[in-house]
C-alpha cells in the first residue's frame, strides 16, 4: 500500500477550480491539493472520474453560461495524461447532461448521464471523442431527465452494474426511498429499498455500496457499517481495506431522528468532509478530517504511479484553505442571521395575534346578552 494513493475528486467548491483533485496518501494520511491547468481554474468541480492505461478522465461541473439560473449540471470530459497529469483534451457533453461517474471498459468510456436517466458510451480516437451515443436505459420509452437520479458504475469482466435513488414520490428528491443496484446486462436487479445509493465496489466477491443519506456502507444483503460522519459518497478498496468518503450534507428530522441529507437538498449544513479507513472485518480505523479542504467529495480511486504529479505548493494551499474557512464561516454567518430574521417576524406574528385576541375578548366582555 505504500506506494499508491487515492485521487480525491471534490465537488461543487468554492474556490472555482482551485481545489478540484486532491491526491491521498493512505499510509500517512497527508491530503496534497493537485495543481491543474490554468484553464481549468473556472470549473466548479469533478463529479466522476476513471482510468485507462494511458489516461486519467473527468467529468467535471462547468458553471452555467446563464449565470441567473444558478446551475452547474453542465458536464465536460477533461482528458489529462497519467504520467504527469497534463491537460490533452476537453470536451463539452453533447448528449449526456449532469454527468455522475464513469468507466473505462473495452476500450470505449462509459459514463452515467443523470440529467437523463441514461448510460453513455463514449468512442475516442486518441484523445478526440469520436461519437458519443446512448447505450442503455432502465425505462426506453421513459422522458429524458432526471426521474430515477441514476449516479454510479461498476464494471468487471462478467458484469456492468449502474446504482440509482429511484422514483420520488413528491417533487423533493429526498422522497426518494427505493434505491437501486441493477446489472444493465441482463436487467437483474441485485439490491432495491437503499437509501440515496452511491458508488459500487466489489470485494471478496461481494457487491458494496455507500448508502449515502444513512452514513452507511453495506451488501446487498445487510449494513456493514452505520453511522459515518456525513453523507456517504466515494469509495475505494486498497487489499482488503476500504477507504470510504462523506460530505457535509443538510441536517434533517424525520420521525426515526436527524439524517445528514443530500448537500443538494434543503436545510442546515451537517456532517464532515472526511475519508474513513475500514478493516476488512467492517472496524472503522481511522478518519481524517477534510473540511478545510472543501465540504462535498465525489469519487475516490486508488492509482499507483502518480509520484509525478504537480501539487499546489503548501503556501498557496494554506491561503486558500483560509479562504475557503473564511467563506464557510460567512455562510454559516448568513444563515444564523436569517435565522434570526425568521424568529424576530415569528415573534412579531404572534405578539400581533396575541393583541388582536384580547382585543376581541375586551370587544365580547363589552356586549351584554338582552333582557
Amino acid at each position: 500500500m505504500s506506494n499508491v494513493k487515492i485521487i480525491v475528486s471534490f465537488c461543487n467548491v468554492r474556490l472555482s477550480g482551485l481545489v478540484a483533485l486532491a491526491l491521498f496518501d493512505p499510509s500517512s494520511g497527508e491530503c496534497r491539493v493537485l495543481e491543474l491547468a490554468d484553464e481549468l481554474a473556472g470549473l466548479k468541480g469533478i463529479t466522476g472520474l476513471a482510468l485507462s492505461e494511458r489516461r486519467l478522465y473527468a467529468a467535471a461541473q462547468v458553471p452555467d453560461p446563464q449565470p441567473d439560473r444558478q446551475s452547474f449540471t453542465r458536464s465536460e470530459l477533461l482528458v489529462f495524461d497519467r504520467a504527469g497529469l497534463e491537460l490533452l483534451a476537453r470536451y463539452p457533453f453533447t448528449v449526456a447532461t449532469d454527468v455522475h461517474s464513469m468507466v473505462w471498459r473495452d476500450g470505449a468510456l462509459l459514463v452515467v448521464s443523470s440529467g437523463t436517466d441514461e448510460l453513455v458510451q463514449l468512442t475516442l480516437e486518441g484523445d478526440r471523442v469520436a461519437a458519443e451515443r446512448v447505450l442503455w436505459r432502465l425505462e426506453p420509452d421513459g422522458p429524458r431527465q432526471d426521474t430515477l437520479h441514476l449516479n454510479a458504475l461498476l464494471s468487471s469482466p462478467a458484469h456492468l452494474l449502474v446504482a440509482g435513488f429511484g422514483k420520488k414520490t413528491s417533487d423533493a428528491r429526498d422522497s426518494a426511498r427505493d434505491g437501486f443496484v441493477i446489472d444493465v446486462a441482463c436487467g437483474e436487479v441485485l439490491a432495491s429499498g437503499l437509501d440515496q445509493p452511491h458508488t459500487l465496489v466489489e470485494l471478496d466477491g461481494k457487491l458494496i455500496v455507500c448508502e449515502s443519506r444513512r452514513g452507511a456502507v453495506r451488501t446487498a444483503l445487510a449494513s456493514c457499517v452505520e453511522g459515518l460522519p456525513g453523507y456517504a459518497r466515494g469509495m475505494c478498496r486498497l487489499d482488503d481495506q476500504l477507504f470510504v468518503a462523506t460530505s457535509v450534507g443538510r441536517l434533517q428530522s424525520r420521525a426515526t431522528g436527524a439524517v445528514v441529507d443530500n448537500p443538494a437538498g434543503a436545510g442546515a449544513p451537517a456532517g464532515r468532509c472526511t475519508i474513513n479507513q475500514l478493516s476488512a472485518d467492517w472496524r472503522l480505523l481511522r478518519t481524517i478530517d477534510l473540511t478545510a479542504y472543501a465540504s462535498e467529495i465525489y469519487d475516490l480511486v486508488a492509482i499507483d504511479d502518480a509520484t509525478d504529479w504537480p501539487m499546489l505548493p503548501e503556501l498557496v494551499w494554506r491561503d486558500l484553505s483560509i479562504m475557503r474557512l473564511s467563506l464557510g464561516l460567512d455562510e454559516r454567518n448568513g444563515q444564523l442571521r436569517r435565522v434570526r430574521t425568521e424568529l424576530a417576524q415569528r415573534d412579531q406574528v404572534i405578539r400581533e395575534l396575541r393583541e388582536t385576541l384580547q382585543t376581541i375578548r375586551a370587544t365580547l366582555g363589552k356586549v351584554r346578552p338582552p333582557l
